[in-house]
């Protein structure tokens, strides 16, 4: 089973300085991996 990425959530961060969707790919694959589940990619 694949984890589903937030991506209403995701849409905002970028609006933000210093946020990067490599950054928002790396921090939502870290999460999917801590919490047990296998990261879509």
């Amino acid at each position: 089973m694949f984890a589903h990425s937030a991506w209403q959530q995701i849409h905002k961060e970028p609006a933000q300085a210093r946020v990067t969707l490599k950054l928002l790919h790396n921090e939502s694959t870290d999460d999917c991996i801590a919490a047990g589940i296998r990261p879509m990619s």
